[in-house]
């Protein structure tokens, strides 16, 4: 696995407000990525996030050639804390929230503290973080945080623009340790693989763009950093959230590129002691 630059702004949540807004719905078509490719899930619930999907596809060489690019990882600006349920359905209504943000997952396993599936998301149509849009509740599910751009389209529940956000904490500063390969189609389609994970292992988190004809990408699989405290808390960003992640609604067209742009993606990243922050995800190469 060739390296990859990756650079990780935590970034104050209102400074995601300059992130593109899809204008219009689409669905599905012929994906030249096997079995749909990496697809989300539901999280398990366990300290620092957990999983949601953990399948990373292999790559065809016969159809995906590799992108050469050259190491740069850092880390600047202030993370958003966010705010947990304490009671009520926890995330696509499986299991219950309790104290701390704790999870209970249907067969009565409790997790740690501050589980992502018990975030708390707006719903009460106020405008997203950005200050565009609106936030209300799905339907029929009732499902908490679908953002609504503002051309009217809906995207999907749990939206990054729909978390309740706590203070600033300027102190939190994440270091990602990372190496990767991307990987774009040979047959002009534009479809895309990108494969991160840690110097000299095998990838562990995975972004798979659909190609033009499918605008949309999927996520699978995480990433850890670590912080400055001593000893150094790790957290988590999962791959399968819906920030990475498209599922249902309005297609979130090439996040990959997305992340390579100057604007970079909002993230939430997780630690079961600490809790869970918004960042700015931001891939960065050097020709």
């Amino acid at each position: 696995m060739k390296p990859i630059p990756l650079l990780v702004a935590a970034a104050l949540a209102l400074a995601a407000c300059n992130s593109p807004t899809p204008t219009s719905p689409s669905g599905p078509g012929t994906s030249l990525i096997p079995n749909g490719g990496a697809g989300g899930g539901t999280s398990t619930g366990t300290a620092g996030g957990g999983v949601g999907s953990d399948t990373l596809i292999p790559v065809d060489s016969a159809k995906f050639a590799a992108t050469d690019t050259t190491p740069s990882v850092a880390v600047t600006g202030a993370a958003t804390t966010l705010v947990f349920l304490t009671s009520g359905p926890a995330l696509n209504g499986v299991g219950t929230c309790g104290h701390d943000g704790t999870w209970t997952a249907p067969d009565g396993t409790v997790s740690a503290p501050h589980s992502a599936n018990c975030l708390a998301y707006w719903s009460d149509g106020r405008p997203g973080n950005n200050g565009k849009g609106s936030c209300v509740a799905s339907q029929p599910q009732g499902y908490p945080g679908l953002w609504v751009n503002p051309g009217g389209n809906q995207t999907a529940p749990y939206h990054t623009q729909c978390l309740e956000l706590g203070a600033v904490d300027s102190s939190l500063a994440l270091t990602f340790s990372v190496q990767g390969t991307l990987y774009d189609a040979k047959d002009g389609s534009g479809s895309r693989i990108l494969n991160l994970g840690p110097p000299g292992a095998a990838p562990t988190a995975q972004l798979v763009y659909h190609g033009s004809a499918n605008d949309y990408t999927t996520g699978a699989g995480t990433l850890t950093a670590t912080d400055t405290s001593v000893p150094a808390g790790t957290w988590t960003v999962d791959f399968s959230q819906v920030a990475l992640n498209w599922t249902t609604g309005l297609f979130n067209g090439d996040v990959i590129n997305t992340l390579f742009s100057s604007i970079g993606v909002p993230v939430v990243a997780c630690n079961g002691t600490q809790g869970c922050v918004l960042v700015t995800l931001q891939l960065a190469t050097t020709p």
